[in-house]
Protein backbone atom coordinates (compact mmCIF):
# COMPACT_ATOMS: atom_id res chain seq x y z
CA UNK A 1 0.00 0.00 0.00
CA UNK A 2 1.09 3.60 -0.55
CA UNK A 3 1.78 5.12 2.85
CA UNK A 4 4.19 7.92 3.73
CA UNK A 5 5.00 10.57 6.30
CA UNK A 6 3.06 13.86 6.06
CA UNK A 7 6.22 15.97 5.79
CA UNK A 8 7.39 13.92 2.81
CA UNK A 9 3.99 14.01 1.07
CA UNK A 10 3.86 17.80 1.47
CA UNK A 11 6.94 18.18 -0.75
CA UNK A 12 5.00 16.88 -3.75
CA UNK A 13 1.73 18.76 -3.32
CA UNK A 14 0.39 19.66 -6.77
CA UNK A 15 3.30 18.11 -8.66
CA UNK A 16 1.16 15.56 -10.52
CA UNK A 17 -1.95 17.60 -11.27
CA UNK A 18 -1.17 17.59 -15.01
CA UNK A 19 -1.76 13.83 -15.13
CA UNK A 20 -0.01 10.68 -16.19
CA UNK A 21 0.41 11.54 -19.89
CA UNK A 22 2.30 14.71 -19.03
CA UNK A 23 4.42 12.86 -16.47
CA UNK A 24 5.39 10.21 -19.02
CA UNK A 25 6.34 12.92 -21.54
CA UNK A 26 8.38 14.91 -19.02
CA UNK A 27 10.22 11.86 -17.72
CA UNK A 28 11.14 10.67 -21.18
CA UNK A 29 12.54 14.10 -22.04
CA UNK A 30 14.79 14.00 -18.97
CA UNK A 31 15.82 10.41 -19.65
CA UNK A 32 16.97 11.37 -23.14
CA UNK A 33 18.82 14.42 -21.79
CA UNK A 34 20.62 12.20 -19.27
CA UNK A 35 21.62 9.67 -21.91
CA UNK A 36 19.53 6.84 -20.49
CA UNK A 37 17.59 6.37 -23.74
CA UNK A 38 17.98 7.45 -27.34
CA UNK A 39 15.56 10.08 -28.60
CA UNK A 40 14.41 7.53 -31.20
CA UNK A 41 13.23 5.14 -28.48
CA UNK A 42 9.55 4.33 -29.13
CA UNK A 43 7.35 6.03 -26.54
CA UNK A 44 3.82 4.72 -26.59
CA UNK A 45 0.94 6.33 -24.77
CA UNK A 46 0.11 5.65 -21.16
CA UNK A 47 -1.85 2.40 -21.00
CA UNK A 48 -5.30 3.30 -19.70
CA UNK A 49 -7.66 0.91 -17.97
CA UNK A 50 -10.29 3.63 -17.72
CA UNK A 51 -11.04 7.12 -19.07
CA UNK A 52 -8.24 9.37 -20.31
CA UNK A 53 -6.93 11.90 -17.77
CA UNK A 54 -8.53 14.86 -19.56
CA UNK A 55 -11.94 13.16 -19.38
CA UNK A 56 -11.86 12.62 -15.62
CA UNK A 57 -13.82 14.99 -13.36
CA UNK A 58 -11.72 17.45 -11.36
CA UNK A 59 -12.28 15.70 -8.03
CA UNK A 60 -11.12 12.37 -9.49
CA UNK A 61 -8.02 14.01 -10.97
CA UNK A 62 -7.27 15.58 -7.60
CA UNK A 63 -7.52 12.24 -5.82
CA UNK A 64 -5.40 10.37 -8.36
CA UNK A 65 -2.75 13.09 -8.31
CA UNK A 66 -2.67 12.77 -4.53
CA UNK A 67 -1.95 9.04 -4.79
CA UNK A 68 1.16 9.82 -6.82
CA UNK A 69 2.20 12.43 -4.27
CA UNK A 70 2.19 9.67 -1.65
CA UNK A 71 4.08 7.33 -3.98
CA UNK A 72 6.75 9.99 -4.59
CA UNK A 73 7.01 10.59 -0.84
CA UNK A 74 7.71 6.88 -0.31
CA UNK A 75 10.56 7.01 -2.84
CA UNK A 76 11.81 10.19 -1.19
CA UNK A 77 12.02 8.38 2.16
CA UNK A 78 13.98 5.55 0.51
CA UNK A 79 16.43 8.17 -0.80
CA UNK A 80 16.76 9.65 2.67
CA UNK A 81 17.51 6.24 4.14
CA UNK A 82 20.14 5.45 1.51
CA UNK A 83 21.65 8.88 2.13
CA UNK A 84 22.12 8.04 5.82
CA UNK A 85 23.89 4.80 4.92
CA UNK A 86 26.16 6.60 2.44
CA UNK A 87 27.03 9.29 4.96
CA UNK A 88 27.85 6.67 7.60
CA UNK A 89 30.15 4.88 5.17
CA UNK A 90 31.78 8.18 4.22
CA UNK A 91 32.33 9.05 7.88
CA UNK A 92 33.97 5.65 8.40
CA UNK A 93 36.15 6.21 5.31
CA UNK A 94 34.66 3.08 3.73
CA UNK A 95 32.43 4.53 1.02
CA UNK A 96 34.79 4.03 -1.92
CA UNK A 97 35.56 0.45 -0.93
CA UNK A 98 31.93 -0.60 -0.36
CA UNK A 99 29.92 -2.22 -3.14
CA UNK A 100 26.45 -0.66 -3.23
CA UNK A 101 23.87 -2.24 -5.55
CA UNK A 102 20.41 -0.74 -5.98
CA UNK A 103 17.66 -2.17 -8.14
CA UNK A 104 13.93 -2.84 -8.09
CA UNK A 105 12.56 -6.35 -8.28
CA UNK A 106 10.15 -5.58 -11.13
CA UNK A 107 8.36 -2.69 -12.80
CA UNK A 108 5.99 -0.33 -10.99
CA UNK A 109 2.91 -1.98 -9.55
CA UNK A 110 -0.53 -1.34 -11.10
CA UNK A 111 -2.26 -2.99 -8.17
CA UNK A 112 -5.05 -1.48 -6.12
CA UNK A 113 -5.03 -3.69 -3.01
CA UNK A 114 -8.34 -5.03 -1.83
CA UNK A 115 -9.54 -7.67 -4.27
CA UNK A 116 -9.16 -11.44 -4.08
CA UNK A 117 -5.57 -12.60 -4.01
CA UNK A 118 -4.19 -9.59 -2.19
CA UNK A 119 -2.94 -9.25 1.33
CA UNK A 120 -5.94 -7.66 3.00
CA UNK A 121 -5.15 -6.13 6.34
CA UNK A 122 -8.30 -5.13 8.19
CA UNK A 123 -7.01 -2.25 10.23
CA UNK A 124 -4.24 -0.48 12.06
CA UNK A 125 -2.39 -1.95 15.01
CA UNK A 126 -4.47 0.10 17.42
CA UNK A 127 -7.77 -1.09 15.92
CA UNK A 128 -8.77 1.58 13.39
CA UNK A 129 -10.31 0.33 10.14
CA UNK A 130 -8.15 0.32 6.99
CA UNK A 131 -9.85 2.33 4.25
CA UNK A 132 -9.85 1.06 0.66
CA UNK A 133 -9.60 3.00 -2.58
CA UNK A 134 -13.29 3.87 -3.02
CA UNK A 135 -13.59 4.87 0.64
CA UNK A 136 -10.53 7.10 0.40
CA UNK A 137 -12.08 8.98 -2.52
CA UNK A 138 -14.90 10.24 -0.29
CA UNK A 139 -14.32 13.87 0.78
CA UNK A 140 -14.51 13.01 4.47
CA UNK A 141 -11.71 10.44 4.13
CA UNK A 142 -9.35 12.25 1.78
CA UNK A 143 -7.08 13.35 4.62
CA UNK A 144 -6.49 9.67 5.44
CA UNK A 145 -4.78 8.93 2.09
CA UNK A 146 -1.19 7.90 2.73
CA UNK A 147 -1.69 7.34 6.44
CA UNK A 148 -1.68 3.97 8.19
CA UNK A 149 -5.47 3.99 7.86
CA UNK A 150 -5.29 3.87 4.05
CA UNK A 151 -4.72 0.78 1.96
CA UNK A 152 -4.54 1.51 -1.76
CA UNK A 153 -2.09 1.84 -4.67
CA UNK A 154 -1.32 4.05 -7.67
CA UNK A 155 -3.12 1.93 -10.30
CA UNK A 156 -2.15 0.97 -13.85
CA UNK A 157 -2.08 4.43 -15.47
CA UNK A 158 0.41 5.90 -13.01
CA UNK A 159 2.40 2.64 -13.11
CA UNK A 160 2.61 3.02 -16.87
CA UNK A 161 3.95 6.56 -16.46
CA UNK A 162 6.37 5.53 -13.72
CA UNK A 163 7.79 2.87 -16.06
CA UNK A 164 8.54 5.39 -18.83
CA UNK A 165 9.40 4.59 -21.60
CA UNK A 166 8.76 0.86 -21.13
CA UNK A 167 5.44 -0.87 -21.74
CA UNK A 168 3.15 -2.18 -19.04
CA UNK A 169 4.08 -2.93 -15.41
CA UNK A 170 4.67 -5.53 -12.69
CA UNK A 171 3.14 -8.97 -13.41
CA UNK A 172 3.56 -8.57 -17.19
CA UNK A 173 6.40 -9.97 -19.27
CA UNK A 174 6.75 -6.78 -21.28
CA UNK A 175 9.82 -4.66 -20.51
CA UNK A 176 7.80 -2.59 -18.04
CA UNK A 177 7.28 -5.69 -15.95
CA UNK A 178 10.68 -7.33 -15.99
CA UNK A 179 13.28 -4.77 -17.11
CA UNK A 180 14.51 -2.57 -14.28
CA UNK A 181 17.33 -0.09 -13.66
CA UNK A 182 20.43 -1.17 -11.77
CA UNK A 183 22.73 1.33 -10.08
CA UNK A 184 26.15 0.21 -8.84
CA UNK A 185 28.60 2.28 -6.79
CA UNK A 186 32.09 0.99 -6.00
CA UNK A 187 34.86 3.43 -6.93
CA UNK A 188 37.64 1.18 -5.62
CA UNK A 189 36.48 -1.87 -7.55
CA UNK A 190 34.80 -0.78 -10.78
CA UNK A 191 36.96 -0.21 -13.84
CA UNK A 192 34.51 2.01 -15.71
CA UNK A 193 34.60 5.81 -15.25
CA UNK A 194 32.15 7.25 -12.74
CA UNK A 195 28.72 7.91 -14.22
CA UNK A 196 29.10 5.35 -17.00
CA UNK A 197 26.06 3.66 -18.48
CA UNK A 198 26.24 0.05 -19.60
CA UNK A 199 23.59 -1.51 -21.80
CA UNK A 200 24.73 -5.08 -21.19
CA UNK A 201 21.94 -7.52 -20.37
CA UNK A 202 22.02 -8.91 -16.86
CA UNK A 203 19.78 -10.89 -14.54
CA UNK A 204 19.33 -10.67 -10.80
CA UNK A 205 20.65 -14.23 -10.56
CA UNK A 206 24.01 -12.86 -11.78
CA UNK A 207 24.35 -11.04 -8.48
Amino acid sequence: PIQARPEDIAKYKGKYKAGWDELRSQRFKRQVEQGLFEKSTPLGDVINKGPAWRKLPANKQEYLAATMEVHAAMVDRVDQGIGKIVESLRAANQLDNTLIVFLSDNGASPEIPGGPGYDRNSGTRDGRTALRDLQLQLPENRNKLGTEESYTGIGPEWASAVNTPLRYWKMESYDGGCRTPLVVHWPAGLKRPAGSITRDIGHVIDL
